[in-house]
C-alpha cells in the first residue's frame, strides 16, 4: 500500500471518531466561550489595541488548522503498543493522526471564520502570499512540534488533563488568549520560542494590517528557522524514543 492511502486511512479513522463523540464538539464551545470571554474582559480593560472580533477570530482559524499536536500525543499514547510491536513508520501514522485532527478542529474555526467576512470584509487588507507562506510555515512547524508530542505520547498515558493544559498553555503563550504585547517580560521568551507565535502574527497582519512585534520580513525568517529546528530534532527525538523503548527496555509509565 502506497504511503499516501496509509495516511488517508488514518485520517479517516481521527475523523470518524472524532465525529462519533458529540462531547469533543461540546468543548470546541467551550473552548470557544473561554477565548470570548477573555476577549470581553481586554475590551474592557482597554488593553485590546485591535479590532476585537475579527482580530480573535483570525487567531482561532490558524491555531483551529495548526494546533493538532495534543491528539498526536492522545493517539501515540493510545497506540503505543501496537507502534512499538509492528513495523508501522511513526511518520505516517504522526501524519495521519495530524491530518484527521485538523479536518476535525479546522471545521468549526473556518465555518467561524466564514461568518466572519460579511461582516468584517471591509476591516480586511489581505496580502495573499504572506497568508500562504503563514499557513504553510505554521503547518510545518506544528507536525515539528507533534514529533515532540509523540514522544511523549510514547512514555505517559493519555491523561485528559495533559491535553487540556497544554492546550490553554499555547493559547496564552502564542497570543490566541491574550496579545504578546501584554505578556510580562519574563514570560515572553516562551513566547518567541514556540513558531505559532509568528504564524499567528504573520497570518493576523496579513488579513487585518495589525501591528506586528517586528518586521514581517523578520519573523518569516524566524519561523522558517525554528519550523526546520523543530522538523528535525523532533523526528531525531521520536526515532531515539522508539530506539530506547524497544532496545533498552525502557519502562513505560
Amino acid at each position: 500500500m502506497k504511503i499516501h492511502q496509509q495516511i488517508w486511512i488514518i485520517t479517516k479513522t481521527i475523523f470518524k471518531a472524532w465525529i462519533r463523540y458529540p462531547e469533543n464538539a461540546v468543548g470546541t464551545v467551550i473552548y470557544l466561550g473561554v477565548v470570548g470571554l477573555f476577549a470581553y474582559v481586554l475590551m474592557l480593560s482597554g488593553l485590546l489595541l485591535e479590532n476585537a472580533i475579527p482580530y480573535y477570530i483570525a487567531g482561532l482559524t490558524i491555531y483551529g488548522i495548526i494546533g493538532q499536536t495534543n491528539a498526536v500525543y492522545l493517539n501515540f499514547s493510545l497506540w503505543r503498543e501496537e507502534l512499538l510491536a509492528r513495523p508501522i513508520k511513526p511518520d505516517i501514522f504522526l501524519l495521519g493522526v495530524y491530518m484527521g485532527s485538523l479536518l476535525t478542529n479546522a471545521l468549526p474555526m473556518l465555518i467561524l471564520f466564514g461568518g466572519m467576512l460579511p461582516f468584517y470584509w471591509s476591516t480586511l487588507h489581505i496580502f495573499p502570499t504572506l497568508l500562504f507562506l503563514s499557513l504553510l510555515l505554521g503547518i510545518l512547524s506544528s507536525i515539528g512540534i507533534s514529533y515532540f508530542f509523540a514522544s511523549l505520547g510514547l512514555r505517559f498515558r493519555p491523561e485528559g488533563f495533559v491535553v487540556t493544559t497544554l492546550t490553554f498553555l499555547f493559547s496564552f503563550f502564542c497570543g490566541i488568549l491574550i496579545p504578546i504585547y501584554i505578556i510580562p517580560k519574563p514570560l515572553v521568551y516562551i513566547s518567541y520560542a514556540i513558531p505559532y507565535t509568528w504564524a499567528i502574527e504573520l497570518f493576523r497582519h496579513s488579513l487585518l494590517s495589525t501591528q506586528t512585534l517586528l518586521p514581517q520580513s523578520t519573523e518569516l525568517v524566524i519561523l522558517l528557522g525554528s519550523t526546520l529546528l523543530y522538523l528535525v530534532f523532533g523526528k531525531l527525538l521520536l526515532m531515539r524514543t522508539f530506539k530506547v523503548i524497544r532496545i533498552k527496555k525502557v519502562i513505560i509509565k
